[in-house]
């Protein structure tokens, strides 16, 4: 029987939403660099090696399509790792909205996300951070269990 070849598709699509404070809201340059944007991007994955879709390599090894570590409440705030846990991705909401009376949290305000290696002078505070807040969900939702 001979080597079959499997293709994946996929798109991602990178979203980014900046509410700047008054005090930097007048400042051109912190307007420019903190846009609202959408990105999106088509890649194939194909023999264990990921392409963007205008055929650029961009990885030759499964590393990509393997997510080994992740933590966090997954629709606020969250991070996941490639395999080789050398690159994290980071996603957050700037707010929490609760409704006690309908027994409800979920994200709000604007939405924010990126990827850094975890060589990144701030990898371990972010990853800390996110950890602590899905501790405090978990904590929430054992209380709300309790009335």
């Amino acid at each position: 029987m001979g080597d079959m070849e499997f293709e994946t598709h996929f798109t991602v699509t990178n979203y980014n939403d900046y509410e700047l404070e008054s005090e930097f809201a007048g400042i051109k340059e912190y307007r420019e660099k903190f846009a609202d944007s959408t990105e999106t991007d088509s890649y194939t994955i194909r023999d264990n090696k990921v392409y963007k879709d205008n055929g650029e390599l961009l990885n030759d090894n499964s590393d990509f399509s393997v997510l080994n570590d992740s933590g966090g409440f997954p629709t606020m705030s969250h991070y996941y790792s490639t395999r080789d846990l050398k690159t994290y991705t980071f996603g957050t909401y700037s707010d929490v909205k609760f409704n006690l009376g309908a027994l409800y949290m979920g994200p709000a305000g604007s939405h924010t996300s990126g990827t850094v290696s975890r060589n990144h002078s701030f990898f371990y505070s972010a990853k800390t951070a996110v950890d602590s807040f899905e501790d405090s969900v978990d904590d929430y939702v054992t209380n709300i269990d309790l009335l």
